[in-house]
């Protein structure tokens, strides 16, 4: 560790929740909560990295056989109770309401920070624990729908989404077409649930101190008519975190914690990472992480470690 790296860990205050581990500052303050449902040696690495910033919570799919996955570090915690898990459904929001009780119920924890199983800081350890001390609430919560870059249209608000295996599959186009179509049932309503804050939507990841978390955290457990009617739109976890965080704090917010870039044809995915995508992203001075990364292009990964 350098001259530097000691003088500052000697100037915290000693009632901090900050101690030495290894080469580097834990922070018993900071939980990290990671959604995931596959690539092992993936999450393996993003755990063992952030372990020595802060705790760690994983929710990993509930569909995935997870028998031979081991975490040995002390700092992380693998959820017990796990949900299956479907893209552009409500049970995103239930995997991570999990995450969220499950840090809740730690008393020093102040800042919690959402990502994925395929995410990975672009930043240092220590820039990324001084981000988390001196940022506030990093949350996307931008005025929707029809945003000002043409994304969130009307339509998402008003169709039902249903799950399905395969999302972008035949029998999604069916099933989903079949249930906006029944004449008695006609479209969402939303408009009458809109708080007066606004509809809001974003990324669906974010750091939230603990007052926010909370609040958000009690809206989604009472399951007013605004969280129920999140139960039935495409994408709920990008929208009803960023609405409700809309009321607690009534200020619009553009950007996350994490870059992505993204492929719109023929819709909206996020693309695999390169180098310069990542250089582009430290520029900007305003992303802790990005996504996806992958366990079987580690290059850039171990790029990123000795960066």
């Amino acid at each position: 560790m350098s001259d530097a790296a000691r003088e500052k860990i000697a100037s915290l205050d000693s009632e901090t929740s900050f101690f030495r581990g290894g080469d580097f500052m834990f922070a018993k303050d900071h939980a990290f909560l990671i959604l995931a449902h596959e690539d092992e040696l993936m999450l393996t690495r993003l755990v063992n990295r952030l372990a020595s910033v802060g705790q760690v919570f994983v929710h990993i799919d509930g569909k995935t056989d997870i028998s031979r996955w081991q975490f040995n570090d002390e700092n992380c915690t693998v959820l017990r109770r796990r949900v299956p898990v479907f893209w552009g459904t409500w049970s995103i929001v239930e995997a991570t309401m999990l995450l969220m009780e499950e840090a809740l119920s730690e008393s020093t924890i102040d800042r919690f920070t959402l990502i994925s199983g395929t995410h990975y800081p672009i930043v240092s350890n220590e820039v990324l624990a001084q981000k988390a001390r001196s940022s506030g609430n990093v949350i996307a919560a931008r005025m929707a729908p029809n945003m000002a870059d043409g994304s969130r249209p009307v339509s998402e608000y008003e169709r039902r989404y249903l799950r399905t295996r395969r999302p972008n599959g035949s029998w999604a186009k069916v099933k989903n077409g079949l249930a906006n179509r029944i004449p008695w049932q006609g479209p969402l309503d939303w408009e009458s649930v809109c708080p007066a804050t606004g509809m809001r939507a974003g990324s669906a990841y974010w750091s939230l101190q603990r007052d926010a978390a909370e609040y958000l955290f009690t809206q989604i457990r009472l399951s007013g008519p605004l969280v129920t009617y999140f139960h039935k739109v495409v994408c709920s976890d990008e929208k009803v975190f960023a609405t409700l965080f809309g009321e607690y704090s009534n200020g619009v917010h553009n950007e996350g914690t994490t870059y992505v870039k993204w492929d719109r044809k023929p819709k909206p995915n996020p693309e695999p990472i390169t180098q310069p995508d990542i250089e582009k992203a430290i520029g900007l001075d305003q992303y802790w992480f990005a996504r996806k990364f992958h366990s079987y292009e580690p290059t850039i990964l171990d790029w990123l470690d000795n960066h």
